[in-house]
């Protein structure tokens, strides 16, 4: 039972994304250290724009109604809403952790590096109380994950906040990771070739109510081929034009085609009025469905989120 529980979890724990370097310290190891600490909904939030034209169509959207809010910052939209407390999964007091010397943050998914392409968004990171780096697309614009941070208002810094909000679904999701920082010291970044597959985005002058990029793949094994393999939970699993990857998902997600251009996995729908493995069930503020399926349980993270997760870690 332990072990069938837990390679489920290892299997979905690659859906959203988190910072590999420098790492966080979790509030729970053994949860989904990728998933996102909140949502805020779109059409309420910011009205006006229609926020389900696909992935680059929203960004636009947000960024337009964005620029007209007031919001001086990401920063300051989250804290407006109290949306999964200051660090969300993370701890502000974890681990101290050095700032890469080259000033490059490494965001990524599983161990590899890169955004997730289709969780188009803005991104922002902050040393202490001082903005150190704003997109306001990074998945588009930084596809292989590399976030370089200014490193001379950083100098001396004790925390380190990663804010990332994905503009997929006009269910925005909310991403904060927090690491505490050792001082001046920096580590030197690692040598090895990033894994994931950066993607070229070239601009179009008309945007697509199917709108949907291509998903940044690892590169397949010489020796196992596509259809041995399966896509992992929210990644690429179809697609007419360039995509040769795994069509079939992991156990519990499914392949859902969005356009002629782009499925994607997404997981399978609970009975109604349950909620799905690794979702938010509770935590202040919080309004949605707090039962979860079968099998997982309400775990509190923090005070602003509990998340269903399998059986009882």
């Amino acid at each position: 039972m332990q072990i069938a529980m837990l390679a489920s979890l290892t299997a979905v724990v690659f859906g959203h994304g988190q910072l590999l370097d420098p790492k966080p310290t979790y509030l729970n190891q053994y949860g989904d250290t990728t998933t996102f600490c909140g949502v805020i909904d779109g059409p309420t939030t910011f009205p006006g724009e229609n926020y389900d034209l696909g992935p680059s169509s929203n960004t636009q959207a947000f960024t337009r109604q964005f620029d007209k809010s007031g919001f001086a910052s990401l920063k300051a939209f989250f804290d407006s809403r109290e949306t999964g407390g200051e660090c969300g999964i993370t701890k502000a007091d974890g681990s101290p952790q050095a700032l890469p010397i080259d000033g490059v943050l490494k965001w990524g998914i599983g161990g590899s590096e890169g955004f997730v392409s289709s969780h188009e968004g803005p991104c922002e990171v902050w040393c202490d109380s001082t903005r150190a780096f704003h997109n306001d697309n990074c998945a588009k614009n930084m596809p292989n994950g590399h976030i370089p941070i200014d490193m001379t208002v950083c100098q001396g810094a004790k925390k380190l906040v990663v804010l990332w909000l994905a503009l997929h679904a006009p269910t925005w999701q909310v991403y904060k990771n927090c690491v505490r920082l050792s001082g001046g010291e920096t580590s030197t970044p690692s040598s090895s070739t990033p894994s994931m597959v950066p993607v070229t985005t070239s601009p179009a002058s008309t945007q697509s109510s199917s709108e949907y990029p291509s998903a940044s793949t690892a590169t397949p094994s010489s020796t196992t081929s596509n259809s041995d393999q399966l896509a992992l939970g929210w990644r690429q699993c179809g697609g007419s034009i360039g995509y040769n990857g795994p069509t079939n998902c992991i156990r519990g997600f499914h392949c859902v085609g969005f356009s002629a251009h782009y499925s994607q996995c997404m997981p399978n729908e609970p009975p109604q009025g349950q909620l799905q493995t690794y979702l938010q069930c509770g935590g202040r503020g919080y309004s949605g469905l707090t039962q979860c399926k079968d099998g997982d349980s309400c775990v509190v993270v923090n005070e602003w989120y509990s998340q269903c997760l399998p059986g009882s870690l």
